[in-house]
């Protein structure tokens, strides 16, 4: 990706660029806005947060061959799939396939997000739950977690 390879220190300096951070001023009761890092991982990092990442999700052909559900792989790259849209999409696939869906995939725990923010950057490391997902039709959707 051209991020890792361009952004670097010299490039932040070069171009004075820095991540913006926000927080409440108690005392006026207003937002401030304020230099949170000139550090180029630090940049990096909120460039690749920002961007549109399409999840790279592959089909899982062994499963699907011996029971002929399709069973979906989703490979956790640091995001997790909007919830909001996994059912919905789910129930598309599952019209399409005319079977059973079943969508292996990651999330986050909110304890350790709210730990990950609270730590340094190069500490902070998410660990990710893996879940399964099914869904079918005349059913209501379920899951369980591993």
């Amino acid at each position: 990706m051209a991020i890792r390879e361009f952004v670097d220190q010299d490039f932040i300096n070069e171009f004075r660029l820095f991540v913006v951070g926000k927080r409440i001023n108690p005392q006026r009761n207003v937002w401030e806005y304020y230099i949170k890092s000139r550090r180029a991982a630090d940049y990096k990092q909120e460039l690749t947060d920002s961007l549109y990442h399409p999840p790279h999700i592959v089909v899982d052909r062994n499963e699907t061959e011996k029971d002929e559900v399709l069973h979906l792989i989703h490979s956790f790259e640091g995001k997790e799939l909007v919830r909001e849209y996994i059912q919905n999409t789910m129930l598309g696939i599952e019209y399409l396939w005319g079977s059973k869906v079943v969508l292996e995939t990651h999330e986050v725990d909110e304890n350790e997000i709210r730990r990950a923010n609270s730590e340094e950057p190069q500490s902070a490391e998410l660990n990710p739950v893996p879940v399964l997902c099914a869904f079918n039709a005349s059913s209501t959707p379920w899951r369980i977690e591993n």
